[in-house]
């Protein structure tokens, strides 16, 4: 399964670019992280990618098909979406609203089998959350709700699952959790694509990333050759410095900024490509 976007191009006016020529693939056992700015359009490029907004020039192409020509049913079978969890709001309890995402999997008049809802409750255990399972989506905590909307999309066993910041609101012990199901969700060849704004995590977990610029450019490749003191200086205007870490014959490696470095910054504005 590939998932391409070929010369994305997108401004929600015609006078200012935030996403300008974006080019990027992940195939099946890719993890991809998405890094840049506030306000560079990490969460605007997720959304034209999956076609909630409308490409201005480019495509997204999903095994070489263009996705406005996938039926949206085939579609979201192969696709599984997680958004931020403020975004989101359901008066559902956690088990009921885990188990909407069985909904591409069944026929239109089908109702969910016993089997659906034991695979919640095994996915929910799997995320040490079935401590939720009776639990009103409105009265959980910003961290609780991203669990369970990650529980939703992994019940509907996509082939590729793309994530919006999901480590967001999360406690050290659930980032490790959510870090571990996408890289052994990867390891069993799905291909997982997330934002995220910490540039550790990509460093660790990622074989790609795409690094947007505020003048609506990305740089994109294998995650050794994009994060680095100089592209990430650039992109954020902070100096760094990448330090490397052995623990029990492990080697890690983690970004530490430093200090704010003067801005060359590229206006944002100009015409749409």
């Amino acid at each position: 399964m590939k998932l391409e976007i070929k010369n994305g191009c997108f401004g929600y006016s015609k006078q200012k670019i935030i996403l300008n020529h974006i080019d990027f693939s992940a195939e099946s056992g890719d993890l991809v992280a998405i890094l840049g700015p506030n306000g560079a359009g990490k969460t605007t490029l997720l959304r034209c990618m999956l076609g909630f907004l409308k490409w201005h020039s480019g495509e997204t192409l999903l095994n070489h098909k263009n996705l406005n020509q996938i039926p949206i049913k085939t579609l979201w079978k192969q696709i599984a979406y997680v958004p931020q969890a403020k975004n989101f709001n359901s008066a559902s309890k956690a088990e009921e609203a885990i188990l909407l995402g069985r909904n591409a999997h069944l026929g239109m008049f089908s109702q969910p089998k016993q089997s659906d809802l034991k695979l919640v409750h095994e996915i929910m255990e799997k995320l040490n959350i079935l401590y939720l399972a009776k639990k009103s989506c409105s009265e959980m905590s910003g961290g609780e709700l991203q669990m369970v909307l990650i529980a939703r999309a992994l019940i509907a066993e996509p082939k590729i699952l793309i994530l919006d910041e999901p480590e967001s609101n999360l406690d050290f012990r659930n980032q490790l959790i959510i870090l571990e199901t996408m890289s052994s969700l990867t390891r069993q060849g799905m291909t997982c694509i997330f934002n995220t704004h910490y540039p550790d995590h990509a460093l660790r977990r990622s074989n790609k990333a795409l690094l947007l610029q505020k003048n609506g450019t990305c740089k994109f490749g294998k995650t050794s050759e994009i994060i680095t003191t100089e592209k990430i200086q650039e992109a954020f205007h902070v100096k760094t410095i990448i330090h490397k870490i052995e623990n029990q014959n492990q080697v890690y490696y983690s970004i530490l900024p430093l200090e704010l470095a003067e801005s060359n910054q590229l206006s944002t504005g100009g015409n749409l490509c």
